[in-house]
């Protein structure tokens, strides 16, 4: 069913506004292949909506949506939305303060994992792993490695 509604987005009969906050709530299954295929899904289509130019609407769309899963009680939920939101930053598509402020929210979460795992954004100890997986994957983002550096410039920035 998944894979069905994957196919009408990437053959452009559904828009991805309607379409991924459907797959969001899908987080909530506890079928660890289902919830890969779908973060690599949404990863993607963002991906490719950002690849000409910035799609405003869809970005702040889809970052207010992530603002609500994240503060959601569901721990999986928020760890892949949370993971949706670093891995996005981490590839050059979102490097904007909501996202950095979406990322902050995650800091405050009842479920201490998402808490360590947004502390580990800000601190930089995502970047080595995320690292480790870029050199096993074909790494045609461009990321030149330098996330630690960039996120402190991002914090300094008036919001």
């Amino acid at each position: 069913m998944v894979q069905a509604l994957i196919l009408l987005r990437n053959r452009n009969q559904l828009d991805p506004a309607v379409l991924l906050p459907v797959l969001f709530k899908l987080f909530r299954v506890n079928d660890k292949q289902l919830r890969e295929l779908l973060f690599r899904h949404i990863i993607s289509d963002l991906k490719a909506a950002n690849q000409k130019g910035r799609s405003e609407r869809l970005n702040k769309t889809v970052q207010s949506f992530l603002y609500s899963v994240l503060s959601d009680d569901n721990e999986l939920a928020a760890k892949k939305s949370l993971a949706v939101l670093s891995e996005l930053w981490r590839r050059n598509i979102w490097r904007d303060a909501r996202t950095v402020n979406c990322i902050a929210s995650a800091v405050f979460h009842k479920s201490p994992a998402v808490m360590a795992a947004a502390l580990k954004f800000f601190l930089g100890q995502d970047a080595a792993a995320a690292a480790a997986a870029a050199d096993d994957s074909d790494d045609d983002d461009g990321d030149d490695g330098d996330d630690n550096a960039s996120g402190k410039q991002v914090l300094v920035q008036p919001t």
